[in-house]
Protein backbone atom coordinates (compact mmCIF):
# COMPACT_ATOMS: atom_id res chain seq x y z
CA UNK A 1 0.00 0.00 0.00
CA UNK A 2 2.96 2.21 0.58
CA UNK A 3 3.75 2.35 -2.98
CA UNK A 4 0.33 3.79 -4.11
CA UNK A 5 -0.66 8.16 -4.11
CA UNK A 6 -2.60 9.57 -1.50
CA UNK A 7 -5.64 9.48 -4.08
CA UNK A 8 -5.62 5.76 -5.28
CA UNK A 9 -5.21 4.68 -1.61
CA UNK A 10 -8.79 6.65 -1.07
CA UNK A 11 -10.08 4.99 -3.91
CA UNK A 12 -9.15 1.64 -2.57
CA UNK A 13 -10.50 2.19 0.67
CA UNK A 14 -13.83 3.18 -0.65
CA UNK A 15 -14.18 0.39 -3.55
CA UNK A 16 -13.60 -1.70 -0.45
CA UNK A 17 -16.22 -0.16 1.52
CA UNK A 18 -18.78 -1.02 -1.55
CA UNK A 19 -17.55 -5.21 -1.66
CA UNK A 20 -19.12 -5.48 2.16
CA UNK A 21 -21.98 -5.63 0.35
CA UNK A 22 -23.76 -2.74 3.64
CA UNK A 23 -27.05 -0.89 2.78
CA UNK A 24 -25.47 2.30 4.18
CA UNK A 25 -22.21 3.76 3.71
CA UNK A 26 -21.02 7.35 5.33
CA UNK A 27 -18.01 9.24 3.68
CA UNK A 28 -16.26 12.15 5.32
CA UNK A 29 -14.77 14.05 2.43
CA UNK A 30 -13.92 11.08 -0.38
CA UNK A 31 -13.12 13.23 -2.67
CA UNK A 32 -9.80 14.51 -0.68
CA UNK A 33 -6.71 13.62 -3.32
CA UNK A 34 -8.55 12.18 -6.32
CA UNK A 35 -8.10 13.01 -9.56
CA UNK A 36 -10.55 14.29 -12.24
CA UNK A 37 -11.14 10.78 -13.30
CA UNK A 38 -11.38 9.18 -9.78
CA UNK A 39 -13.65 11.43 -8.75
CA UNK A 40 -16.00 10.59 -11.88
CA UNK A 41 -15.51 6.75 -11.26
CA UNK A 42 -16.71 7.04 -7.74
CA UNK A 43 -19.41 9.02 -9.49
CA UNK A 44 -20.41 6.35 -11.36
CA UNK A 45 -20.60 3.81 -8.85
CA UNK A 46 -22.35 5.81 -6.12
CA UNK A 47 -25.07 5.91 -8.70
CA UNK A 48 -25.02 2.06 -9.54
CA UNK A 49 -24.98 1.71 -5.30
CA UNK A 50 -28.04 4.01 -5.52
CA UNK A 51 -29.96 2.30 -7.94
CA UNK A 52 -29.32 -0.73 -5.95
CA UNK A 53 -31.70 0.54 -3.15
CA UNK A 54 -28.10 1.54 -1.57
CA UNK A 55 -28.38 4.73 0.86
CA UNK A 56 -25.19 7.24 1.07
CA UNK A 57 -24.28 9.99 4.02
CA UNK A 58 -21.84 11.81 2.28
CA UNK A 59 -19.75 15.16 3.93
CA UNK A 60 -18.27 17.08 0.72
CA UNK A 61 -16.83 20.17 -0.54
CA UNK A 62 -17.04 18.84 -4.05
CA UNK A 63 -19.59 21.28 -5.55
CA UNK A 64 -19.76 19.10 -8.77
CA UNK A 65 -20.07 16.10 -6.87
CA UNK A 66 -22.76 17.48 -4.30
CA UNK A 67 -24.61 18.42 -7.27
CA UNK A 68 -24.56 15.52 -9.47
CA UNK A 69 -25.24 12.66 -6.53
CA UNK A 70 -27.31 14.57 -3.78
CA UNK A 71 -30.97 13.84 -3.37
CA UNK A 72 -30.86 16.15 -0.20
CA UNK A 73 -28.35 18.66 1.05
CA UNK A 74 -27.72 19.64 4.35
CA UNK A 75 -26.27 22.69 5.17
CA UNK A 76 -24.70 23.37 8.85
CA UNK A 77 -23.37 27.36 9.81
CA UNK A 78 -23.16 28.72 12.90
CA UNK A 79 -24.65 26.30 14.98
CA UNK A 80 -27.91 26.16 12.53
CA UNK A 81 -28.78 23.47 9.93
CA UNK A 82 -30.61 23.63 6.21
CA UNK A 83 -32.03 21.19 4.60
CA UNK A 84 -32.87 21.33 0.76
CA UNK A 85 -33.98 18.98 -2.15
CA UNK A 86 -31.22 19.13 -4.55
CA UNK A 87 -27.70 19.88 -4.42
CA UNK A 88 -24.99 22.84 -4.12
CA UNK A 89 -26.79 24.63 -6.93
CA UNK A 90 -30.31 24.19 -4.96
CA UNK A 91 -28.57 25.49 -1.68
CA UNK A 92 -27.00 28.60 -2.74
CA UNK A 93 -30.35 29.43 -4.54
CA UNK A 94 -32.24 28.91 -1.12
CA UNK A 95 -29.17 30.77 0.85
CA UNK A 96 -29.43 33.58 -1.59
CA UNK A 97 -33.35 33.56 -1.37
CA UNK A 98 -33.44 33.12 2.43
CA UNK A 99 -30.94 36.10 2.82
CA UNK A 100 -33.02 38.09 1.09
CA UNK A 101 -36.24 37.47 2.96
CA UNK A 102 -34.02 37.37 6.37
CA UNK A 103 -32.86 41.23 5.27
CA UNK A 104 -36.53 42.50 4.50
CA UNK A 105 -37.32 41.55 7.86
CA UNK A 106 -34.55 42.95 9.72
CA UNK A 107 -35.03 46.16 7.53
CA UNK A 108 -38.61 46.36 8.50
CA UNK A 109 -37.77 45.79 12.35
CA UNK A 110 -34.81 48.34 12.23
CA UNK A 111 -37.36 50.94 11.30
CA UNK A 112 -39.93 49.95 13.62
CA UNK A 113 -37.01 49.91 16.25
CA UNK A 114 -35.80 53.39 15.49
CA UNK A 115 -39.55 55.00 15.39
CA UNK A 116 -39.67 53.65 19.04
CA UNK A 117 -36.41 54.96 20.04
CA UNK A 118 -37.52 57.94 18.76
CA UNK A 119 -40.42 57.90 20.69
CA UNK A 120 -39.12 56.89 23.67
CA UNK A 121 -36.65 59.58 23.62
CA UNK A 122 -39.68 62.12 23.16
CA UNK A 123 -41.00 60.64 26.56
CA UNK A 124 -38.01 61.08 28.16
CA UNK A 125 -37.89 64.72 27.35
CA UNK A 126 -41.40 65.17 27.57
CA UNK A 127 -41.24 63.38 31.33
CA UNK A 128 -38.41 65.44 32.60
CA UNK A 129 -39.96 68.74 31.38
CA UNK A 130 -43.40 67.51 33.24
CA UNK A 131 -41.12 66.91 36.52
CA UNK A 132 -39.31 70.65 36.48
CA UNK A 133 -43.09 72.35 36.12
CA UNK A 134 -44.68 70.18 39.12
CA UNK A 135 -41.44 70.97 41.15
CA UNK A 136 -41.34 74.68 40.24
CA UNK A 137 -45.17 75.27 40.13
CA UNK A 138 -46.56 77.64 42.72
CA UNK A 139 -50.07 75.78 42.72
CA UNK A 140 -49.16 72.30 44.60
CA UNK A 141 -52.58 71.22 43.84
CA UNK A 142 -54.45 70.83 40.72
CA UNK A 143 -51.29 71.66 37.97
CA UNK A 144 -48.97 69.49 40.51
CA UNK A 145 -51.22 66.68 40.60
CA UNK A 146 -51.99 66.78 37.13
CA UNK A 147 -48.09 67.25 36.12
CA UNK A 148 -47.75 63.87 38.24
CA UNK A 149 -50.15 62.23 36.88
CA UNK A 150 -49.16 62.77 33.11
CA UNK A 151 -45.36 62.23 34.35
CA UNK A 152 -46.01 58.44 35.90
CA UNK A 153 -48.28 57.59 32.60
CA UNK A 154 -44.90 58.74 29.99
CA UNK A 155 -42.80 56.74 32.59
CA UNK A 156 -45.11 53.58 31.83
CA UNK A 157 -45.20 54.35 28.29
CA UNK A 158 -41.59 54.88 27.97
CA UNK A 159 -40.63 51.45 29.96
CA UNK A 160 -43.20 49.68 27.94
CA UNK A 161 -41.61 51.10 24.68
CA UNK A 162 -38.19 49.74 26.02
CA UNK A 163 -39.54 46.59 26.51
CA UNK A 164 -40.99 46.11 23.17
CA UNK A 165 -37.55 47.81 21.28
CA UNK A 166 -35.85 44.79 23.94
CA UNK A 167 -38.34 42.29 22.24
CA UNK A 168 -37.68 43.59 18.55
CA UNK A 169 -34.05 43.08 18.74
CA UNK A 170 -34.38 39.40 19.89
CA UNK A 171 -36.85 39.40 17.11
CA UNK A 172 -34.70 40.64 14.63
CA UNK A 173 -32.87 37.65 12.31
CA UNK A 174 -28.78 37.40 12.09
CA UNK A 175 -27.50 38.96 8.88
CA UNK A 176 -24.06 37.96 8.17
CA UNK A 177 -22.18 40.86 6.20
CA UNK A 178 -21.85 39.95 2.59
CA UNK A 179 -18.28 40.06 1.26
CA UNK A 180 -17.25 43.90 0.45
CA UNK A 181 -13.79 42.99 -1.53
CA UNK A 182 -11.82 46.31 -1.95
CA UNK A 183 -8.21 46.25 -2.70
CA UNK A 184 -5.62 48.66 -3.87
CA UNK A 185 -5.99 48.82 -7.75
CA UNK A 186 -3.01 47.99 -9.75
CA UNK A 187 -2.44 47.25 -13.69
CA UNK A 188 -1.10 44.12 -14.71
CA UNK A 189 0.22 44.26 -18.50
CA UNK A 190 0.54 41.76 -20.88
CA UNK A 191 4.16 40.40 -20.79
CA UNK A 192 6.38 37.55 -21.81
CA UNK A 193 6.97 35.21 -18.53
CA UNK A 194 8.00 32.17 -18.98
CA UNK A 195 9.55 29.75 -21.59
CA UNK A 196 9.66 25.81 -21.88
CA UNK A 197 11.49 24.12 -24.63
CA UNK A 198 11.88 19.99 -24.93
CA UNK A 199 11.69 19.25 -21.32
CA UNK A 200 12.31 15.63 -19.67
CA UNK A 201 13.06 14.60 -16.18
CA UNK A 202 12.91 11.15 -14.92
CA UNK A 203 13.23 9.88 -11.32
CA UNK A 204 15.43 6.72 -11.31
CA UNK A 205 14.15 5.02 -14.52
CA UNK A 206 11.20 6.36 -14.27
CA UNK A 207 10.47 9.65 -16.96
CA UNK A 208 8.06 11.78 -15.66
CA UNK A 209 7.83 13.74 -18.57
CA UNK A 210 9.00 14.49 -21.92
CA UNK A 211 9.08 17.11 -24.96
CA UNK A 212 7.31 19.62 -22.70
CA UNK A 213 6.67 23.01 -24.28
CA UNK A 214 4.95 25.76 -22.46
CA UNK A 215 4.73 29.63 -23.02
CA UNK A 216 3.19 31.95 -20.43
CA UNK A 217 2.87 35.71 -20.48
CA UNK A 218 1.58 37.24 -17.43
CA UNK A 219 -2.42 37.56 -18.28
CA UNK A 220 -3.04 33.11 -18.67
CA UNK A 221 -4.58 31.41 -16.37
CA UNK A 222 -4.09 28.40 -17.10
CA UNK A 223 -5.04 24.71 -14.98
CA UNK A 224 -2.47 21.43 -15.57
CA UNK A 225 -4.74 18.25 -14.93
CA UNK A 226 -3.91 14.64 -14.72
CA UNK A 227 -3.71 11.75 -12.55
CA UNK A 228 -2.44 11.32 -9.54
CA UNK A 229 0.96 10.65 -9.76
CA UNK A 230 1.33 11.73 -13.36
CA UNK A 231 4.21 14.40 -12.47
CA UNK A 232 2.05 18.12 -12.13
CA UNK A 233 3.82 19.17 -9.05
CA UNK A 234 7.43 18.02 -10.04
CA UNK A 235 6.50 19.41 -13.93
CA UNK A 236 5.57 22.99 -11.59
CA UNK A 237 8.32 22.79 -9.37
CA UNK A 238 10.69 22.64 -12.20
CA UNK A 239 9.32 25.81 -14.29
CA UNK A 240 9.99 27.12 -10.99
CA UNK A 241 13.41 26.46 -11.10
CA UNK A 242 12.53 24.39 -7.32
CA UNK A 243 13.81 21.16 -9.27
CA UNK A 244 16.36 20.85 -12.08
CA UNK A 245 14.86 19.22 -15.58
CA UNK A 246 17.46 16.74 -16.92
CA UNK A 247 17.07 18.03 -20.39
CA UNK A 248 15.43 21.00 -22.11
CA UNK A 249 15.75 24.61 -21.54
CA UNK A 250 13.85 27.57 -19.41
CA UNK A 251 13.76 30.88 -19.41
CA UNK A 252 11.76 32.83 -16.98
CA UNK A 253 11.56 36.64 -16.79
CA UNK A 254 12.88 37.61 -13.55
CA UNK A 255 11.64 40.98 -13.79
CA UNK A 256 8.17 39.94 -13.28
CA UNK A 257 7.05 39.58 -9.87
CA UNK A 258 5.46 35.80 -9.06
CA UNK A 259 4.35 34.09 -6.29
CA UNK A 260 4.79 30.22 -5.58
CA UNK A 261 1.62 28.99 -3.56
CA UNK A 262 2.61 25.26 -2.60
CA UNK A 263 0.28 22.49 -1.59
CA UNK A 264 1.79 22.60 2.31
CA UNK A 265 -0.03 26.38 2.88
CA UNK A 266 1.84 26.72 6.39
CA UNK A 267 5.79 26.93 4.44
CA UNK A 268 4.64 30.13 2.37
CA UNK A 269 4.05 31.79 5.69
CA UNK A 270 7.39 32.55 7.25
CA UNK A 271 6.71 34.59 10.22
CA UNK A 272 4.65 32.79 13.19
CA UNK A 273 1.60 35.76 13.43
CA UNK A 274 -0.62 35.98 10.56
CA UNK A 275 -0.71 39.87 10.76
CA UNK A 276 3.10 40.26 10.62
CA UNK A 277 3.40 38.35 7.09
CA UNK A 278 0.89 40.89 5.39
CA UNK A 279 2.54 44.11 7.11
CA UNK A 280 5.99 44.13 5.10
CA UNK A 281 4.19 45.55 2.23
CA UNK A 282 4.55 48.82 4.02
CA UNK A 283 0.69 49.26 4.69
CA UNK A 284 -0.77 50.72 8.07
CA UNK A 285 -2.33 48.15 10.12
CA UNK A 286 -5.60 48.96 9.84
CA UNK A 287 -5.62 49.00 5.88
CA UNK A 288 -4.03 45.37 6.18
CA UNK A 289 -6.78 44.42 8.81
CA UNK A 290 -9.48 45.82 6.52
CA UNK A 291 -8.24 43.55 3.34
CA UNK A 292 -8.26 40.30 5.85
CA UNK A 293 -11.46 41.47 6.94
CA UNK A 294 -13.01 41.33 3.17
CA UNK A 295 -11.56 37.80 3.19
CA UNK A 296 -13.60 36.97 6.09
CA UNK A 297 -10.38 37.43 9.31
CA UNK A 298 -11.36 39.65 11.33
CA UNK A 299 -10.76 40.82 14.89
CA UNK A 300 -8.12 38.57 17.24
CA UNK A 301 -8.00 35.74 14.41
CA UNK A 302 -5.28 37.63 12.17
CA UNK A 303 -3.49 38.17 15.60
CA UNK A 304 -3.18 34.30 15.84
CA UNK A 305 -0.33 31.95 15.14
CA UNK A 306 -0.25 30.30 11.28
CA UNK A 307 0.15 26.96 13.31
CA UNK A 308 -3.70 27.37 14.83
CA UNK A 309 -5.27 28.30 11.49
CA UNK A 310 -7.13 25.98 8.91
CA UNK A 311 -5.99 25.57 5.78
CA UNK A 312 -9.12 27.33 4.30
CA UNK A 313 -8.46 30.71 6.39
CA UNK A 314 -4.46 30.64 5.00
CA UNK A 315 -5.30 30.07 1.82
CA UNK A 316 -7.48 33.25 1.79
CA UNK A 317 -4.52 34.97 3.77
CA UNK A 318 -2.08 34.01 1.10
CA UNK A 319 -4.37 35.46 -2.07
CA UNK A 320 -4.93 38.73 -0.25
CA UNK A 321 -0.47 38.78 0.44
CA UNK A 322 -0.44 37.79 -3.06
CA UNK A 323 -2.26 41.28 -3.97
CA UNK A 324 -1.26 43.60 -1.58
CA UNK A 325 2.37 42.63 -2.89
CA UNK A 326 1.15 43.62 -6.71
CA UNK A 327 2.30 40.24 -7.63
CA UNK A 328 1.72 39.53 -11.49
CA UNK A 329 1.75 35.86 -11.62
CA UNK A 330 1.18 33.45 -8.90
CA UNK A 331 2.17 29.41 -9.48
CA UNK A 332 -0.42 27.26 -7.19
CA UNK A 333 -0.76 23.88 -5.96
CA UNK A 334 -4.25 22.13 -5.39
CA UNK A 335 -5.61 25.59 -3.77
CA UNK A 336 -8.54 23.86 -3.07
CA UNK A 337 -7.98 20.55 -1.23
CA UNK A 338 -9.26 20.64 1.93
CA UNK A 339 -11.42 23.93 1.83
CA UNK A 340 -14.59 24.77 3.40
CA UNK A 341 -17.13 25.90 0.87
CA UNK A 342 -17.10 29.24 2.67
CA UNK A 343 -14.04 29.12 1.70
CA UNK A 344 -14.15 28.10 -1.43
CA UNK A 345 -16.59 30.91 -2.19
CA UNK A 346 -14.64 33.54 -0.72
CA UNK A 347 -11.44 31.69 -2.73
CA UNK A 348 -13.55 32.26 -6.03
CA UNK A 349 -14.16 36.11 -5.08
CA UNK A 350 -10.19 36.79 -4.39
CA UNK A 351 -9.04 35.32 -7.47
CA UNK A 352 -11.46 37.20 -9.41
CA UNK A 353 -9.86 40.44 -7.56
CA UNK A 354 -6.55 39.26 -8.43
CA UNK A 355 -5.38 41.05 -11.81
CA UNK A 356 -2.72 39.02 -13.00
CA UNK A 357 -2.46 35.92 -14.27
CA UNK A 358 -1.84 32.44 -12.78
CA UNK A 359 -0.96 28.84 -13.56
CA UNK A 360 -2.61 25.89 -11.29
CA UNK A 361 -2.83 22.76 -10.45
CA UNK A 362 -6.44 21.02 -9.45
CA UNK A 363 -8.38 18.27 -9.39
CA UNK A 364 -11.75 20.34 -8.38
CA UNK A 365 -13.63 21.11 -11.41
CA UNK A 366 -15.85 24.21 -10.59
CA UNK A 367 -12.85 26.22 -9.85
CA UNK A 368 -11.08 25.26 -13.14
CA UNK A 369 -14.33 25.76 -14.74
CA UNK A 370 -14.50 28.91 -13.41
CA UNK A 371 -10.67 30.47 -13.29
CA UNK A 372 -9.47 28.75 -16.13
CA UNK A 373 -8.78 29.75 -19.72
CA UNK A 374 -6.86 26.84 -20.92
CA UNK A 375 -6.52 23.57 -19.42
CA UNK A 376 -3.17 21.28 -19.83
CA UNK A 377 -3.16 17.87 -19.72
CA UNK A 378 -0.28 15.47 -17.88
CA UNK A 379 -1.04 12.16 -19.70
CA UNK A 380 1.44 9.49 -21.70
CA UNK A 381 4.20 11.56 -20.40
CA UNK A 382 3.44 14.78 -22.51
CA UNK A 383 1.72 18.01 -21.85
CA UNK A 384 -1.03 18.41 -23.69
CA UNK A 385 -3.02 21.27 -24.27
CA UNK A 386 -7.64 21.10 -24.10
CA UNK A 387 -9.08 24.21 -25.27
CA UNK A 388 -12.65 25.43 -24.23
Amino acid sequence: MESFSEGEKQIWSIIKLFLNGENLFILDEPMNHLDILMRIYLEDITFKEKRKGKAFLIVSHDRVFIDRVADKTLYIKRGESVVVNGGYSQMIKHLKNDFQSKKKKSDEIQQKIIKLEHAAMRLGVWTSRKEKEKIGSFDKGFIGARSAKLAKRAKITKRRKEKMIKKLKKEKPFIERKIRLSFPLYSVSNRHMLSAKNLYKQFDNNVIFQNVNLELITKDRIAIIGLNGSGKTTLLLCLLGLLKVDKGNIYKNDNVRLIHIPQNIRTYFKKEILLDNLMVYGLEESIVRQYLGAAKLRGEKVLQPISTLSRGELMRAAIVSTILSKAEFLFLDEPTNHLDIESLEVLDQLINEYPGGMLFISHDRHFITKHAQEIFSIHKKKLISYNF
